[in-house]
């Protein structure tokens, strides 16, 4: 979201730290799109989909969603060289988000001391959030 925010009120994107996030404004004409997913459960890494191939690496499947949407023909053994470059994007995220665990590139949680919303019970605006 903060790259859209930012490109839509002509801000800076901070360049001192990880932005994951992708500038959606000109998504509407036909502007950049996400080409890569990463499928988690928890902490594991599911799959990843790079463009139109998705990888399963544990279970060694690889499908062609642009043909095979409900994923029903592995191509596995046909794409050797998707495959490889599939697995040497896992490498990348695995030294960043890991595969199986947290990797160095996670975040922490953040956390508010004390937090408070910004309407009271009472249904007023509190102090500190009025404009």
């Amino acid at each position: 979201l903060l790259p859209t925010v930012a490109a839509m009120t002509g801000a800076k994107v901070p360049d001192d730290r990880i932005i994951d996030g992708m500038d959606l404004s000109q998504l509407d004409d036909g502007g950049p799109q996400r080409q890569e997913f990463l499928y988690y459960r928890g902490l594991k890494l599911e799959a990843i989909r790079v463009r139109e191939w998705k990888l399963f690496p544990d279970r060694l499947e690889l499908y062609n969603l642009e043909d095979d949407i409900q994923e029903k023909h592995n191509v596995y053994e046909q794409h050797p060289d998707v495959v490889m470059l599939l697995r040497s994007r896992l490498e990348e995220v695995d030294a960043d988000l890991g595969l199986d665990k947290l990797g160095k590139g996670v975040r922490a949680l953040g956390k508010v001391d004390q937090p408070q919303p910004a309407i009271s019970f009472e249904g007023e605006i509190r102090p500190e959030y009025r404009p």
